[in-house]
C-alpha cells in the first residue's frame, strides 16, 4: 500500500507541473510580458508534468504494472546504481563547474563565474546538510 501512497504523490506532482506551467504561461501571455525564459519555462513545466502523467496512467493501467516497477524501485542492485549514479553526477557537477569558474575569471566573465562558484557552494552546503540529516536518522 505504500507503494501506491509513493504513486499517487507522484501524480499530484505531475498534475502540480501542469498547473505551474499553465498558470507561469497565462501570467506572461496575458500580461504581454516580454520574457522568454518564463514562456518557455511555464511551457517545459506543463510538458514535463504531461509526460509524467502519461507515465503515471500507463503505470497504473495494471496490477502487473505496478508491482513490476515496485520491485524494479525496492531492488537493491537498482538502488545502489541509482545512488552511484547521484554520486557520479554530483562529483563531475562540482569538478566541471569548477573548471568553469576557473576558465570564466580568466576570459573577464567574472559576474558568471561567480554565480557558478556560488551554485557550487550552494551544492555542496545542501550535500553537507542533507549527509548530516541522513546520517542523524539511521
Amino acid at each position: 500500500m505504500e507503494f501506491r501512497k509513493k504513486l499517487k504523490t507522484r501524480l499530484y506532482i505531475a498534475i502540480a507541473y501542469i498547473i505551474i506551467g499553465a498558470i507561469t504561461t497565462a501570467v506572461v501571455f496575458g500580461m504581454n510580458i516580454e520574457n522568454e525564459f518564463f514562456s518557455a519555462y511555464g511551457i517545459a513545466l506543463i510538458v514535463c508534468g504531461a509526460v509524467r502523467l502519461r507515465q503515471y496512467i500507463k503505470l497504473t493501467s495494471s496490477e502487473e504494472n505496478i508491482r513490476k516497477q515496485e520491485i524494479a524501485e525496492s531492488d537493491e542492485r537498482n538502488i545502489a546504481i541509482m545512488n552511484k549514479a547521484r554520486s557520479w553526477a554530483f562529483s563531475l557537477y562540482v569538478i566541471l563547474m569548477g573548471v568553469a569558474v576557473i576558465i570564466l575569471e580568466i576570459i573577464g566573465k567574472a559576474e558568471i563565474a561567480t554565480a557558478a562558484a556560488i551554485s557550487i557552494c550552494g551544492l555542496v552546503v545542501l550535500y553537507w546538510i542533507s549527509y548530516h540529516a541522513i546520517s542523524r536518522k539511521m
